[in-house]
């Protein structure tokens, strides 16, 4: 899955994903304006990667870049809206392999998803430890492929809940990895391919 950055990417030294895109993106949200070494330490990439992934997503005017920081454009904020996932700040280590986790919501996208071995697959393809998948059907937070949190761990269920805020038909997948860039980058590549 493509998500801007297809062919633009500057050479073999390149080491920065489409995740990184979205992730990068998700950060800016808030509307805070932040310095190129603060996106390096977010993202776990360097200051060279974030110069070229700004000066792509500029081009795209998603970014503005200026000497005081950089912030999310009004494209930017459409693009991520469109998107229809948001990056979720949590951990979940009985559930998820790795010493680090990322979790990514896709909003409305429960339909696409089968039993999560896709997401786990593209979490290892990432360089990371796997994925763990879970959807809101109605009322019911479910583990795929068919394991009802609600019933069998209600307080790692409405940890979840409180943190993720799913809605019905909502997917979250949580990836793990040895660093925080590599749980990122899994849980990205997998949300990703639901889009």
């Amino acid at each position: 899955m493509v998500l801007i950055l297809d062919c633009k990417k500057n050479g073999s030294g390149c080491l920065f994903t489409d995740s990184d895109a979205f992730f990068l993106l998700d950060y800016l949200s808030d509307g805070k304006r932040v310095g190129r070494s603060k996106i390096s330490t977010y993202l776990g990439i360097g200051e060279g990667s974030v110069r070229g992934l700004l000066t792509i997503l500029s081009e795209y005017d998603l970014v503005k870049i200026r000497q005081t920081g950089v912030t999310l454009d009004r494209n930017g904020r459409e693009f991520l809206s469109a998107l229809g996932m948001r990056a979720v700040e949590i951990s979940v280590p009985a559930f998820v392999l790795g010493r680090f986790h990322q979790g990514v919501v896709v909003r409305e996208a429960s339909e696409k998803v089968f039993n999560g071995i896709d997401q786990r697959n593209a979490g290892i393809r990432a360089g990371g430890d796997g994925c763990t998948t879970w959807v809101m059907e109605g009322e019911h937070l479910m583990m795929l492929p068919s394991w009802d949190m609600d019933v069998h761990e209600p307080r790692v269920s409405k940890m979840i809940r409180d943190v993720s805020r799913l809605e019905d038909g909502d997917v979250l997948i949580v990836g793990g990895g040895d660093s925080r860039h590599i749980a990122m980058s899994a849980a990205g590549d997998a949300a990703l391919q639901l889009i």
